[in-house]
């Protein structure tokens, strides 16, 4: 079968997607969810996942680092760096046998403890990736730029609609970087 066959589903369009009910019912019907994965920027499931309060299993690499924070209840999923042939971009290989041995830990924990990690990942997602919390993020910047560059942005504002999912993916990626720097300053 080819895409676009009869009887064939396109889910990699948009327009052509799973809808917010399917995805509820998939959410609903894991017991864990495990997110391998080789690189990567804002991935939006894992919080998904934190949020109907699934214990997560998470490469911790790139963007995985911050969901395998202490506070976030995730289980490190490890890792084997690759480079990308041509790129040279930094890979992680997902071990197998890591996210095995993370799920026989979630499949012998105790319903509470899975319990307590669920509510506490789910507090972590609202603490840190609410629309209050990004949505000041946002505040914040724009507060802190020249008047000029704000009234460019005003000006552009009918040209910047097409433009805002790469605006909020660019946005997030900085928060995500500042988020870093800060760490790394605290030290």
């Amino acid at each position: 079968k080819y895409c676009g066959d009869e009887k064939s589903q396109v889910t990699t369009q948009p327009g052509a997607v799973v809808s917010e009910l399917q995805l509820n019912e998939v959410y609903n019907l894991m017991d864990v969810y495990v997110h391998p994965f080789t690189s990567g920027g804002q991935e939006i499931p894992i919080q998904e996942a934190k949020l109907v309060e699934l214990i997560t299993l998470v490469t911790n690499y790139s963007c995985g680092q911050e969901m395998c924070e202490p506070e976030a209840q995730s289980l490190a999923l490890e890792w084997t760096e690759y480079r990308e042939p041509g790129t040279q971009f930094i890979k992680a290989s997902t071990s197998h046998s890591s996210i095995a041995k993370n799920l026989k830990k979630v499949y012998n924990m105790k319903p509470e403890k899975r319990e307590e990690m669920g509510r506490k990942a789910r507090q972590w997602v609202v603490n840190n990736f609410s629309i209050k919390v990004i949505g000041k993020f946002f505040e914040d910047f724009i507060d802190s730029q020249p008047l000029k560059i704000f009234s460019i942005i005003v000006t552009k504002a009918s040209e910047l609609s097409t433009l805002f999912p790469i605006l909020l993916v660019t946005f997030l990626c900085l928060h995500h970087y500042l988020n870093q720097l800060n760490k790394c300053i605290q030290r």
